[in-house]
């Protein structure tokens, strides 16, 4: 069918966005099944940090074992999410791909409309993080203090998420989700390091210089330990700010799907003019 060089252009650009969308897609799906079935992935992928989690706990005098850690058992909710999410970015782009080929209207339409609403629904999620953040900090928050009262043993924890707790904390240089006090619920947390019970405040973790000595977990103060500092802001901080990237992919994913929306309106106009039902 012939089309306007505007149009033509449109569905060009179209096919290769939407292209890329698929491969996105796909590669988000295959991501997501290989952590939840090879465990040894996500591992290699964690290597760094497990790594110095056992050089540290090494200058606390534990010999920590990581070797069965597995991120699919912390993050099993991430991972169907991203192989749904990955599904849905795969199906979505070929529906654009199919109606841009076969020019047909109404596919276009819902694809048109299928983008319109998940371009609205991000702009409204970076809206409330840039914004007002409460509303997510009141849903989140609660669950990863959860983790900590039910899960967290100690330094010498080897279960993912006590591993991944005490990994973060030396990394970002926190304690907790908002303080060493979200510890104090800790049912799990037993005290114990080379069966030796200590009166620990905060895990040894939060210290800032860890050794054999555990003064700074047993008398905390804002020298020695980072017990006020709260990992939750830390990471908003690191994802935000530090690092950069997540910002500009969500800068670069919206630029895509607004560029989507217009050349699906260029190709639906020149549809319409031509007479395409």
């Amino acid at each position: 069918m012939c089309c306007s060089p505007v149009a033509c252009v449109a569905k060009v650009i179209m096919g290769i966005i939407n292209t890329l969308i698929f491969l996105v897609g796909l590669a988000m799906f295959i991501i997501g099944v290989l952590i939840q079935t090879q465990p040894s992935l996500s591992k290699d992928a964690l290597s760094g940090l497990l790594s110095n989690l056992e050089d540290t706990a090494s200058s606390a005098g534990v010999t920590l074992d990581t070797s069965n850690f597995s991120a699919a058992d912390l993050a099993y909710s991430f991972t169907i999410a991203l192989i749904v999410s990955g599904l849905l970015l795969a199906a979505i782009s070929l529906l654009g791909l199919i109606g841009t080929k076969y020019s047909l209207k109404p596919v276009l339409i819902v694809y048109f409309i299928i983008v319109l609403v998940l371009f609205l629904a991000q702009v409204i999620v970076v809206l409330i993080i840039v914004i007002d953040r409460s509303a997510l900090d009141d849903a989140i928050k609660p669950r990863l203090k959860d983790t900590i009262t039910d899960d967290f043993t100690g330094l010498e924890g080897t279960d993912a998420t006590t591993l991944m707790w005490n990994g973060v904390m030396m990394k970002l240089e926190c304690c907790g989700v908002d303080g060493y006090t979200d510890f104090t619920a800790a049912s799990a947390w037993t005290k114990t390091i080379n069966s030796v019970t200590y009166a620990l405040v905060t895990p040894v973790a939060c210290c800032k210089s860890v050794s054999t000595s555990y003064t700074c977990a047993e008398t905390p103060s804002t020298s020695n330990n980072y017990l006020d500092t709260g990992c939750y802001d830390e990471m908003w901080d690191f994802v935000l700010k530090d690092s950069g990237i997540v910002p500009a992919l969500a800068a670069v994913l919206l630029a895509f799907q607004l560029a989507v929306l217009i050349l699906t309106i260029i190709i639906l106009k020149s549809m319409s003019i031509v007479g395409v039902v």
